[in-house]
């Protein structure tokens, strides 16, 4: 005569014997080959994103900054200087024209002037002639006015340099 199934020892050979075949199986050995390979894959790249990360440098630094004041003598005349130094074959110095509309970029290692034709005029002064764009050189805006914008552009990346914008 077969036992109820409250009973304890029928119950239990029960789950024995389900317990003991899934004991018994396990992960085929291709199959846990191919998850520790892809385990150490990933590991492999999440160590290498955050090694590059503390590695790579630093965009390099803003190199310094343009001043600029309005001559109170000549109403549009503008003098700035440039706090830091810079080799002039380096760079480019733009000024966007507000009332006009309009960009000229002048490249101080091989000119002195520049200007938008009835508008702002732009000049440089290498005042030490140590070909380097300094603290004793002289920038000149003539035709100036407020919300023009001078920036000096790193020629090799495009990046700027500093920037001033005329108040």
């Amino acid at each position: 005569m077969m036992k109820p199934w409250k009973e304890g020892p029928v119950l239990a050979d029960r789950l024995t014997s389900s317990r003991k075949h899934f004991d018994e199986r396990g992960v085929s050995p291709v199959i846990a080959v191919i998850l520790m390979v892809a385990i150490t894959v990933v590991l492999a790249a999440v160590l290498y994103t955050m090694v590059t990360v503390l590695i790579t440098q630093p965009d390099p630094p803003i190199y310094g900054a343009i001043i600029f004041e309005e001559d109170e003598t000549t109403p549009g005349k503008y003098i700035g200087t440039y706090e830091g130094s810079i080799g002039l074959k380096d760079i480019g110095i733009r000024v966007y024209d507000a009332s006009k509309e309009q960009t000229i970029i002048l490249y101080p290692a091989s000119e002195t002037s520049k200007e938008v034709p009835g508008g702002i005029n732009l000049s440089y002064n290498d005042v030490n002639e140590n070909i380097e764009l300094d603290a004793a050189d002289l920038l000149i805006i003539k035709g100036g006015e407020t919300g023009d914008k001078v920036t000096i552009v790193d020629q090799s990346s495009g990046k700027t340099v500093a920037t001033h914008t005329l108040n």
